[in-house]
């Protein structure tokens, strides 16, 4: 399953990608997320992991992330892995004006048993929901700062 959401924040793109480098203030502004943990001394590095929790309804997920691409201030290219899926997600940044960022995040999944791989075209707008929610906060999140 492939898409792509994004949004535009009300701040110039230094600001922007120094919150967003931040990986703790998930913890802040992306809802469910109970627990972040860096597994590597230099975060953001390539191949650099965390361990990511959350919990959502009544079940708990635990992700890894790794780090497969860095090009910030531009793009940063990710995988977060779970038992039953890989989420590969690339950020990309770009300037609009002096006080305007634009971000959009394009998502690859793969789920990994037959259940999720039946149920991902019903599932997909809700997904996209989800991705579009947590830009969103990201976006409120920077701009209140």
């Amino acid at each position: 399953m492939k898409y792509s959401v994004s949004n535009t924040i009300s701040k110039p793109i230094q600001e922007v990608i120094e919150a967003f480098s931040h990986q703790e203030n998930r913890l802040i502004w992306m809802k469910g997320l109970t627990s972040f943990e860096e597994l590597d001394d230099a975060p953001l590095s390539i191949g650099a992991k965390s361990r990511l929790t959350f919990i959502m309804g009544k079940r708990t997920l635990i992700m890894t992330q790794i780090v497969l691409d860095n090009q910030l201030p531009e793009s940063l290219k990710l995988v977060s892995k779970s038992r039953d899926v890989n989420n590969m997600i690339t950020h990309k940044f770009r300037a609009v004006g002096e006080n305007k960022t634009y971000h959009e995040t394009a998502h690859i999944f793969e789920f990994k048993n037959w259940g999720m791989k039946l149920l991902s075209p019903l599932m997909k707008k809700a997904f996209i929901q989800q991705s579009q929610t947590y830009l969103d906060d990201f976006k409120t999140f920077i701009e209140k700062a």
